[in-house]
């Protein structure tokens, strides 16, 4: 699953999801925008 959710501490289910050992996150700002396809598509293919 892929899902966009806020930046920065998080309480209630937000808060317990980010904290989940099987999660992972990516920032994503005006820097990182265009590679997030790439890196998308890596993480994805790496799984």
């Amino acid at each position: 699953m892929v899902a966009a959710i806020k930046a920065g501490p998080t309480d209630g289910v937000l808060g317990a999801v980010k904290r989940r050992s099987d999660v992972d996150r990516f920032a994503v700002d005006t820097e990182t925008r265009d590679d997030l396809p790439e890196r998308l598509y890596e993480w994805i293919r790496t799984r």
